[in-house]
């Protein structure tokens, strides 16, 4: 990074939040972008570029913990549902098949 330029970013009637206007330079080319960085002037956060086209990356090691945690909540909400409906699939089918029992007289 090469620079950054902090603005206030007007975010309702009794807060503001600050950014940060940043410029860099990767492979010959200047990017810029403006991001909102927090509450506060001076609050620090962290950047990565991607490798192939120097764009700002997002995916902070929080980000990537808490989607594969959804992902494996989802699959097991998934498995869940199948077995049961499995289980309920099986049970009517044994009652359908069942012979007859004897009749009352």
């Amino acid at each position: 990074m090469t620079e950054c330029q902090v603005y206030r970013e007007p975010t309702g009637p009794f807060d503001d939040l600050y950014g940060c206007l940043r410029t860099w330079t990767f492979d010959g080319r200047q990017l810029t972008e403006r991001r909102l960085a927090g509450d506060h002037p001076g609050h620090r956060i962290r950047l990565r570029t991607d490798p192939d086209d120097g764009s700002l990356d997002d995916h902070a090691l929080f980000t990537i913990v808490a989607a594969a945690a959804f992902g494996l909540f989802t699959g097991a909400l998934v498995l869940l549902t199948a077995r049961l409906a499995v289980e309920s699939f099986l049970t009517a089918l044994r009652v359908a098949l069942r012979p007859p029992g004897p009749v009352p007289d």
